[in-house]
């Protein structure tokens, strides 16, 4: 394409420096009239000698287009917030853009800027970040805890390297804030529901490639998609964009477990480099009981332990159930044994909350499939697993409703008299506050 021709103008290099660096034509009256309307100090004022023979012949750099062409995408990153209609701060494209500037001394620090140039993080956005680092770190952890530094300072590093991890820990923010403040809540599930489905799109394409850089990333995205994949179903809106409380299913539990079997991949091809990472305390063994510390007991997760162990007596014999599924059936009740046991030494003042979360990670593919498929025997170990969540509800926000609704919908799902359906309808009765602990 021919260059246009300017008729009409004749090309002066003795205009303003101001004028130049904004590449408009100077007038050259001394102060020139663009400084005078801006009210700002003109070069042909200031410096009487005019400007160098080095200046005059210097290259003349073109500012940045304030949108970028086709060709030459713009490098700054996309706002995060969801919302197009959020104000961002902007800068004028001028130092001075009152008739006269107040304030002159200003002038100075201000470097020339494109026009229309705005951040790149909104201030929802920011917003966000900073109820998470303030507020929602403390609740994703036990008080007085070593993790509460991992959450709050640690975590948030790690996500300035790893976008997928920052918009996860964004769409836990705006879930927390929807469920402490009703009255936004469409406002804030929305934003959430826009930052996971980011984050899942990324750490899904990370878990692909696992590696000894990503790994320390992978973990607590995982670990808070578990988090948001709960809060998700008390907060998100429905398909016309409606906030609901939605009542939890069977199914959206199913869901959720397949969803943090991202954290059983990384754990299992990396947890030697997270154990001497920067989440090394995530791993630390629980303190040593000398022989006069009373070992520590939980009256939920001892009773829990007895039914269960009843429970695996019943397998045998079932005629509804092949080997196969007995075998399958009875490694997962003697891994949740096992696993009551380690929480009550490891976090002896919440060790539910433990089981509500490891559990579900180290679930066997075969067992989940038999969950999937609705066999009564594994739908009665789920049943079980309703309590720990009852009683987790207790401390997190998140799990709040799921017990009961999904307690009552594997109860109801149980053949009537089948041998199965005591153990669902003890469990129900538990969460429902009729089953005295003893």
């Amino acid at each position: 394409m021919m260059p246009r021709l300017r008729l009409g103008h004749t090309k002066s290099r003795g205009g303003c420096l101001r004028c130049k660096q904004r590449r408009v034509k100077c007038d050259e009256n001394r102060p020139c009239s663009a400084c005078l309307r801006h009210g700002i100090d003109c070069s042909l004022v200031t410096d009487n000698s005019g400007p160098s023979l080095s200046e005059q012949n210097a290259p003349q750099t073109p500012l940045p287009s304030a949108t970028a062409t086709p060709s030459q995408p713009s490098l700054s990153p996309l706002p995060l917030s969801p919302d197009p209609n959020i104000s961002t701060l902007t800068l004028s494209d001028s130092p001075g853009s009152l008739p006269s500037d107040p304030f002159p001394y200003f002038a100075k620090y201000i470097l020339p800027q494109p026009p229309h140039t705005t951040l790149t993080a909104s201030i929802p956005d920011l917003e966000l970040l900073h109820h998470y680092t303030t507020s929602t770190y403390l609740t994703l952890a036990p008080s007085a805890t070593s993790g509460h530094k991992l959450w709050q300072i640690t975590i948030p590093q790690l996500s300035f390297s790893h976008v997928f991890l920052l918009h996860q820990i964004l769409a836990i923010s705006a879930f927390h804030l929807a469920y402490l403040v009703p009255s936004k809540r469409q406002q804030y599930s929305l934003c959430a529901s826009h930052h996971q489905s980011i984050a899942i799109q990324g750490v899904r394409a990370a878990l692909a490639s696992i590696s000894a850089d990503n790994c320390h990333a992978i973990f607590p995205t995982s670990s808070l998609l578990f988090v948001g994949a709960l809060a998700a179903s008390m907060t998100c809106p429905d398909e016309v964009g409606n906030p609901s409380k939605q009542t939890p299913t069977f199914d959206d539990l199913i869901d959720t477990f397949l969803l943090v079997k991202g954290i059983r991949s990384v754990l299992n091809s990396s947890v030697a480099t997270l154990a001497s990472g920067p989440l090394a305390g995530f791993f630390q063994p629980p303190p040593a009981h000398t022989p006069d510390t009373p070992q520590p007991h939980s009256p939920i997760l001892g009773r829990l332990s007895a039914q269960m162990q009843s429970l695996a007596s019943k397998l045998l014999p079932s005629p509804s159930l092949t080997q196969e599924q007995i075998v399958i059936i009875q490694a997962e009740i003697a891994h949740f044994i096992e696993m009551t046991a380690f929480a009550a030494g490891a976090v002896p003042e919440s060790p539910q909350n433990q089981v509500m979360v490891s559990w579900p990670i180290f679930m066997t593919d075969g067992f989940l499939e038999m969950v999937r498929e609705r066999n009564e025997a594994a739908m009665a170990v789920m049943a079980y697993y309703c309590v720990v969540m009852h009683a987790a509800a207790e401390d997190y926000w998140f799990v709040g409703g799921w017990a009961e609704s999904v307690v009552r919908e594997i109860d109801a799902g149980m053949d009537e008299g089948g041998r199965w359906r005591e153990d669902s309808a003890w469990a129900l009765g538990w969460v429902r506050g009729r089953v005295a602990l003893g």
